[in-house]
Parts: C-alpha cells; sequence; structure tokens
C-alpha cells in the first residue's frame, strides 16, 4: 500500500522478484546390460541450486536419496531388469515433480563352464565362447581355443567368457598313459611275430 498525503507527490518503490528455475534431472547407466552377479553404476545429474532431494523408482520399490553436488554416482547389482526413474527432485527453492529421468538395466542369466576330457584333450564348453587356459595360482595364457592339450600332469584352468559373462572351471589333470600290447600266447623258437600296441599314446 502507498500512502500519500493531500498536495504530495506520491511515494514510489522496487520490489525485485526473483524467480528460480525448476531443477531437473537426467540418469544414465555405465553398462545399460550386465551379467546377473555383477554390478553397474547408476549417474545422476542434476541441474538447479544444490542440495538436491530426490525420489528413485527402481521397478516398485522407491528410495529418497540426497545430493550436495549436481553429479551422484551408485552402484547398483540388481538380479533382474530394472527399470529406473527419478519421480521427484527437488532443489533449494523448487521441486520438479516430473523431472521425466529414467534408464533401462537388462540383466542377462550367466552360463556355467564346463570341460570334458577325451585322449588326452580337454575341451571347454558352452560353445561360440572365447577362451583362456592356465596353470592354477598362474596368469600366463597357454592357449586360446576351446580345446587344449596339456603337455604334463598339473593343475590347470580355463576361463570361459564372452562380452558380458564369464565362468572359471578348474581341474586336476593326470596323463593317460596306459597301453597294451597284443600278440600271440604261444611262439617257438625262430618264430616271427606281430606286436601291436594299444594305448592312447605312442609308446
Amino acid at each position: 500500500v502507498i500512502w500519500q498525503e493531500r498536495g504530495q507527490a506520491p511515494d514510489s518503490c522496487t520490489v525485485e522478484v526473483v524467480v528460480y528455475p525448476k531443477p531437473k534431472a537426467s540418469l544414465n547407466l555405465d553398462q545399460p546390460v550386465i551379467c546377473k552377479g555383477t554390478c553397474t553404476r547408476l549417474n545422476v545429474k542434476f541441474t538447479g541450486t544444490p542440495p538436491y532431494t530426490f525420489f528413485l523408482k527402481a521397478n516398485n520399490d522407491i528410495t529418497r536419496h540426497l545430493s550436495d553436488l549436481d553429479t551422484l554416482s551408485m552402484e547398483v547389482c540388481p538380479e533382474d531388469h530394472v527399470s529406473y526413474e527419478i519421480t521427484v527432485v527437488t532443489d533449494e527453492f523448487c521441486t520438479n515433480d516430473a523431472p521425466n529421468a529414467k534408464a533401462q538395466l537388462t540383466v542377462v542369466p550367466p552360463f556355467v563352464a564346463e570341460i570334458r576330457e577325451e585322449h588326452n584333450i580337454v575341451c571347454a564348453s558352452p560353445v561360440n565362447k572365447k577362451y583362456r587356459w592356465f596353470l592354477c595360482g598362474g596368469s600366463r595364457t597357454l592357449s586360446s581355443d576351446s580345446c587344449y592339450a596339456p603337455d604334463t600332469d598339473g593343475c590347470y584352468c580355463v576361463e570361459v567368457y564372452d562380452d558380458l559373462c564369464s565362468d572359471t572351471v578348474c581341474f586336476e589333470y593326470i596323463c593317460d598313459l596306459s597301453c597294451a600290447f597284443s600278440l600271440p600266447h604261444d611262439i617257438c623258437t625262430g618264430d616271427s611275430v606281430n606286436i601291436r600296441h594299444l594305448g592312447s599314446r605312442s609308446p
């Protein structure tokens, strides 16, 4: 209210009004697709005036979080697919109840590495993966093929992996040197016989 005395000029005043924009938020994942049993990072970026309070929806679960910075990173390790969404974000001055910040995380099932041995050659499965054979406790790669023929007895491991998942299996390898000879049991002095080797390797 401005008062004016009779015969006097009116007083004047200035009012400064500061209008703050609503805060914004965005979501992204370091890896949008992960293997079950592994983790990735969910990154939040804010635009506004900190500190921020926001509600994060992960499928049907809603949790409240605080951030004093314009960025926030959280490790997530879900067992199944997750849809992330920020439903409400508040900064020092304003609230945005429709920030439209969403991210989708896909979780793929892992596989189990297995080996089979046949004629002193060991092969790894599943097929159509990448492979790395190495000695137990060692780091040097012995082979990158799906099958490997160890030179000596010992403990060996194979890592089976792809772009998302991996599994390692170790085993004790014992070389099969069993052999036998096939020849007639009854021979006489001066006879000639053929001796045939039966076994998994050459004598």
